[in-house]
């Protein structure tokens, strides 16, 4: 009977782990990627050519050109270079736009 009562202390003692470290790094307001704005062109409103992103190990494919269903009308300016990031959206493509994705689009600001 001690021995195991003995076995439950030990156990519950072993079990009891430390917290984790929280990771405080601090997160970029930039975007990752650099890309610009296109209007009136691919039969879609306005969409964004991505040149290059500024983080080569990015897991998530990167496409040439996207359709931004949420890019703000102060952005959507023929030929103006921004910065960053998107998420894939499952909204649809306008008709006619002939675009590689439609994503969603944060923390945009000119290059």
């Amino acid at each position: 009977m001690k021995s195991i009562f003995l076995l439950s202390i030990t156990a519950l003692f072993f079990s009891c782990g430390t917290t984790k470290k929280t990771n405080n790094e601090v997160v970029s307001t930039t975007g990752n990627y650099y890309g610009t704005v296109h209007l009136s062109a691919n039969g879609c409103p306005y969409y964004i050519e991505i040149q290059k992103s500024k983080k080569t190990n990015i897991a998530k494919e990167t496409f040439k050109n996207v359709y931004p269903v949420n890019l703000e009308e102060k952005f959507r300016k023929d030929g103006l270079k921004i910065h960053f990031n998107y998420n894939i959206s499952r909204a649809m493509t306008p008709a006619g736009c002939t675009v590689d994705a439609v994503v969603s689009v944060e923390n945009v600001s000119v290059k």
